[in-house]
């Protein structure tokens, strides 16, 4: 028979924004603050965790030229430490580039993208199991770069015809 091994409380905020500090950058943020309550059920590991922790992320893209034709995306977010299930995170963040241009009136389009880029995505915890401390990290190794092209075939404009309709015979 399986038992569940801990409880866990968890009450927080989120919110997100969106804003132009200045005119050719558009800013996308987040920001989730919470507490974590949790109580083991196991003789062996710690019995409680409690504290509080936060997220914050901003997706950011800002336009290069008039034509609109060139653009550069800055994406950041960082965990900050937190308890999950009987493990103590430490913090970790991630920040990834990238550059998108358009060509041919805006069919063809042209993106490089740069995830990872400093290698910070990095979880490392410690729990205590059986009055021992044990720690760990794991680094998925999730740096990549990603090229892509993609082609609209057929015209921007859609026809769309209006039809007049009501409940009237």
């Amino acid at each position: 028979k399986r038992l569940n091994y801990y409880d866990q409380f968890s009450i927080g905020l989120y919110e997100s924004f969106t804003f132009h500090p200045i005119e050719k950058l558009e800013s996308n943020n987040s920001m989730n603050v919470y507490y974590k309550k949790i109580n083991s059920f196991l003789p062996e590991t710690s019995s409680d965790y409690d504290g509080f922790s936060a997220f914050l992320e901003t997706d950011n893209n800002y336009v290069l030229n008039e034509n609109k034709t060139y653009f550069i995306s800055f994406d950041f977010w960082y965990q900050f430490p937190q308890y999950y299930s009987i493990y103590k995170f430490k913090g970790y963040s991630n920040l990834d580039l990238g550059f998108k241009s358009l060509w041919l009136d805006k069919k063809l389009i042209f993106t490089i993208y740069a995830s990872d880029v400093f290698k910070t995505l990095k979880n490392k915890n410690t729990s205590v199991f059986n009055g021992i401390n044990t720690s760990f990290e794991n680094y998925e190794n999730r740096q990549s770069i990603r090229f892509s092209l993609k082609y609209s075939f057929g015209n921007n404009t859609n026809n769309i015809k209006s039809i007049n309709s009501s409940n009237q015979e």
